[in-house]
């Protein structure tokens, strides 16, 4: 009985903290496309826009979906990089924390598509009460393909 108690107070107390768990992040970055990855033939670096939306199960695991914009350049075609990502984290302190993500993502350019493990590794610092600061280096491996879709991003992430 006692188990009951405490397993049913754990997850109500989850439940009303959920509404304030939602995070959005935006930032902006520099991309390499290596090689011949993802059926182009390139070697070039070009700017980035991400921006993400997750949800905070708690403060070691989180779920989020993204977006990456590669405009084109001279030698590269525009990239968009779509995931889905588990994002596990771990504390530095009271205003730091680093979390990698890892799952799957998908890159479409004007003309090819392609599915690969979206991978990255960042850090965020606390500015404020909801708004951390962010740096991440992430990207897309293709299987099969030791060539890879590269971008260092700064940003913000604003908590709900």
């Amino acid at each position: 009985m006692k188990l009951l108690v405490i397993i049913s107070t754990l997850l109500l107390n989850n439940i009303a903290l959920a509404t304030d768990n939602f995070y959005i992040t935006g930032a902006f970055g520099y991309g390499y496309i290596s090689g011949s990855s993802y059926y182009e033939r390139a070697n070039d670096y070009a700017y980035t826009i991400n921006s993400n939306i997750g949800y905070n199960f708690n403060r070691y695991f989180a779920l989020d979906t993204g977006l990456t914009f590669i405009p084109s350049n001279n030698s590269i075609p525009n990239y968009f990089i779509t995931d889905i990502a588990a994002k596990a984290s771990i504390a530095l302190g009271d205003f730091a924390s680093a979390y990698i993500h890892l799952g799957p993502g998908y890159v479409t350019s004007y003309t090819n598509s392609s599915m690969g493990l979206f991978t990255g590794i960042g850090a965020a610092f606390k500015v404020s009460q909801n708004i951390s600061i962010n740096i991440e280096n992430y990207g897309i491996i293709f299987a099969g393909d030791l060539n890879v879709i590269n971008t260092l991003t700064l940003g913000a992430i604003y908590d709900f």
